[in-house]
């Protein structure tokens, strides 16, 4: 069936913006074609598009496509209801659709299916014909080689596949698309978000660390190797010689827990309004309080949650105002307290005798990664807005883990034994992922003690 026809064959077959790259992909003869682009880019439709096309167009008895992505789950939420959209009511009978198992028949016999790959076995069987591989970064390193590439590849019958999604790191994605390029075989594409959807880029420029828009949005494999807090810049996030950050006692302060034995630690800080030179550093912006860090704890040498309450009732009982409670969730369990009760129970009963407390740490905690970017997007966004910033002679320490605290290639902490570094940038980590999580918006659950 012609190209021209199918984009008639149903309302959900929309123009799409004209774009080169996009449209060499889509009209790509390469066998294996891998996309990797921004996000909200275009890339899945246009592997919808592709998938659909050749279904539909199928001349073998048994064509089999089928759609993936990491998770059942996800690809069900990626593809099914689109899948469904995209084909025309006359190349299938409603008793041809499986909900249970997520599998269209067309008339012409060709099966259309939406898979998970966190059990591979899911696509193994009869030929595979065309695979596309939604949030490929994602899956497990061995589902090409070991499922999907040998359900590709039956004698006289070479099956086609998508692999398309924004990098994660320098991965097995990476190394793919490292390997693909200069094959005959083999098709690469990237374009970036901003060439399709530029009000969105523009936006997530404010939202996102440099990398990480990088990454997300440029569709670039970034290696995250190195420094784990590497939007940490003191002469940017630390106030000019003679200058402190200034506690203010109308508004709430923080505490930022993480808990550990040795060594006990807790970071302070307020949400204020932008002081005069933070200001000028912005070149005149206002996005609201900024982050200030006001202080910390930071006990080496036989610690325990308690320990570690009482000096903050030591330094900041004169508080008036409400006081925020944020950190590790692990807390909940009997960890480094020392006695009974958890760590949250024993603040809540520490505390709530000097303090009017509001305990706002998550029931579980994010992911390393999303910790560490919103942090990154905290300290200084990829528009090069600075939402935090940190007094050099009361939080020493954590100055000095947001410029030594190291990462792996997959942009995982690289934990050392007997270091104290890393604990005090967690307790950090956690609040920040809290109120103002990677990408925007908030996630916090009050609960008044």
């Amino acid at each position: 069936m012609p190209k021209e026809e199918i984009s008639l064959l149903t309302s959900r077959w929309t123009p799409l913006k004209p774009h080169p790259v996009q449209q060499a992909f889509y009209s790509s003869q390469k066998r294996f074609c891998i996309a990797h682009a921004g996000r909200r880019a275009g890339k899945t439709e246009l592997s919808k598009r592709r998938l659909i096309r050749r279904a539909l167009t199928c001349c073998l008895p048994d064509g089999r496509f089928i759609f993936g992505a990491p998770t059942h789950r996800q690809a069900v939420d990626i593809f099914w209801e689109d899948a469904l959209a995209l084909l025309p009511r006359w190349a299938f009978r409603s008793s041809d659709v499986s909900k249970s198992y997520r599998r269209i028949r067309l008339k012409n016999n060709a099966t259309i299916e939406v898979s998970g790959l966190d059990v591979p076995a899911r696509i193994e069987g009869p030929p595979v014909d065309h695979f596309v591989g939604d949030e490929f970064g994602n899956m497990h390193p061995d589902v090409w080689g070991l499922h999907v590439r040998p359900a590709l590849s039956t004698l006289g019958r070479s099956g086609t596949a998508d692999l398309i999604g924004v990098p994660e790191g320098r991965n097995h994605y990476f190394v793919l698309t490292q390997e693909a390029a200069g094959k005959e075989d083999w098709g690469v594409y990237t374009w970036k978000t901003e060439e399709i959807n530029p009000e969105e880029a523009v936006k997530a420029r404010g939202d996102l660390d440099v990398l990480s828009y990088q990454q997300e949005y440029e569709g670039e494999f970034v290696s995250f190797r190195g420094r784990a807090y590497y939007a940490f810049d003191a002469e940017l996030n630390c106030p000019p010689e003679g200058i402190r950050v200034v506690y203010d006692p109308r508004h709430p302060l923080v505490f930022c827990f993480d808990f550990n034995r040795v060594p006990g630690n807790c970071v302070v800080l307020q949400e204020l309004p932008a002081p005069d030179w933070l200001k000028l550093r912005n070149c005149g912006q206002d996005r609201g309080l900024v982050t200030c860090v006001i202080g910390e704890v930071f006990l080496e040498q036989d610690s325990n949650t308690e320990i570690v309450c009482d000096r903050l009732i030591r330094d900041w009982s004169h508080h008036q105002g409400p006081v925020r409670l944020h950190g590790d969730a692990t807390g909940g369990a009997k960890t480094s307290s020392g006695v009974s009760g958890s760590d949250w129970d024993i603040i809540d009963a520490k505390l709530g005798k000097a303090f009017n407390l509001f305990n706002e740490y998550p029931r579980s905690n994010p992911p390393i990664r999303v910790r560490i970017n919103s942090v990154n997007t905290r300290l200084r966004s990829a528009d090069g807005y600075i939402g935090c910033v940190i007094d050099r002679k009361g939080c020493p320490k954590l100055i000095r883990d947001l410029e030594a605290v190291a990462c792996d290639d997959r942009g995982d902490i690289e934990k050392i034994g007997g270091s104290m570094l890393t604990h005090i940038s967690d307790g950090f980590g956690y609040y920040l992922a809290e109120e103002h999580p990677f990408g925007g918006g908030s996630t916090i659950t009050v609960r008044e003690v």
